[in-house]
């Protein structure tokens, strides 16, 4: 670091006090901290952002604007401030695997999903009670099974699967048709949404997949 003089540097007035302090000495002036984007430290922005965008998906599917309004506790011009607003932070969803990483990069994991069963399957069709990790990366070779107990039937290889993990075993939800055709495009991983039914064998799937499963999909 270069080193400078505090006399060049500073007006007489301001020179005159930092002399009464550390005449003589080598002093470290740090650089002035950029200010925080609001709610970045208490994560007060993204709890915004997550309202917001479910907000964005449910109008976007149909829900009215007074119908969101009473169901948020927000006013009208609140809701069309979020859905209309020129300043867009909310991303529009569509069922892709493009759109599920997008959505995943910005901390959305759940609002991608959640829109996805619904598109799907109709309003309340969303496996409240089990567990997800997000979206991640899983190696096509620990899929034990394939068994759509959720109702999902996914089949397209453009779409993130949906497993549940269960009993030790990862059971895709969806068909047979869509493996064959990952393996013959010779894909050995895809993205995916793993839902576990069970709080204990949750535990479990952290510990042992969770981590690496996460790193892959980077």
């Amino acid at each position: 670091m270069k080193y400078e003089n505090a006399k060049d540097m500073l007006p007489p007035e301001l020179l005159k006090q930092v002399q009464k302090y550390a005449a003589g000495k080598l002093l470290y002036i740090p650089q002035k901290e950029e200010p925080k984007a609001w709610g970045s430290v208490s994560g007060s922005r993204q709890k915004l952002l997550k309202r917001n965008q479910r907000i964005y998906n449910e109008y976007a599917l149909g829900k009215g604007i007074r119908e969101l309004a009473e169901e948020y506790f927000l006013s009208i011009d609140s809701i069309k401030k979020i859905v209309y607003g020129k300043k867009q932070e909310c991303v529009p969803f569509d069922a892709t695997l493009a759109c599920a990483i997008s959505y995943s990069e910005m901390g959305l994991d759940e609002e991608w999903i959640r829109t996805y069963f619904v598109t799907r399957f109709g309003e309340g069709s969303f496996p409240e009670q089990w567990l997800c990790d997000g979206l991640v990366k899983i190696p096509l070779r620990l899929i034990d099974e394939v068994k759509d107990t959720l109702g999902c039937g996914c089949d397209n290889p453009l779409e993130p699967m949906v497993l549940v993990f269960e009993n030790g075993k990862f059971v895709f939800q969806g068909k047979e048709s869509m493996l064959e055709q990952l393996k013959e495009n010779k894909v050995n991983s895809h993205h995916a949404f793993i839902f576990v039914p069970d709080v204990a064998e949750h535990g479990f799937y952290l510990n042992q997949y969770s981590k690496q499963f996460h790193q892959a999909k980077l």
